[in-house]
């Protein structure tokens, strides 16, 4: 009966996070169409393409680390409420806080790379047309 439980946890887990992960891609997508302009007037003045690419990913991973950043502080905020909600280990676990944040980072960074290789394909003459 207890695996029966775990599996559910694990999948309903899995699931939020798949969403998670959804829900940041679509973040950032929008976002780099609201960048479209900017990215066109770069590629305009003569940037390459490739010199495009790494800067959405870097303007992306300021927002996902100061995301984190928040999230860890809300975390040792609410150490009393997490303390009675967890089993097995400490709120304030500093391996369970890493490796929740490199979870969440390699997923953010993953669903911003679409954005990212899609904001390198932007047409300049396009791009600086009013929307």
């Amino acid at each position: 009966m207890a695996w029966l439980l775990m599996s559910v946890l694990v999948g309903f887990g899995a699931l939020a996070g798949l969403l998670a992960a959804l829900d940041v891609y679509g973040l950032f997508a929008w976002e780099s169409r609201w960048a479209r302009r900017e990215l066109a007037i770069r590629l305009t003045l003569g940037a390459t393409p490739r010199s495009v690419t790494p800067s959405v990913i870097r303007q992306s991973a300021r927002l996902v680390v100061a995301r984190l950043v928040v999230g860890v502080v809300l975390v040792q905020a609410s150490d009393a409420l997490l303390t009675r909600v967890l089993y097995g280990i400490q709120s304030s676990d500093p391996a369970a806080i890493a490796g929740a944040a490199v979870v969440l980072l390699v997923a953010a960074l993953g669903a911003c790379l679409p954005a990212a290789w899609r904001a390198k394909g932007v047409e300049p003459a396009a791009g600086l047309r009013a929307e």
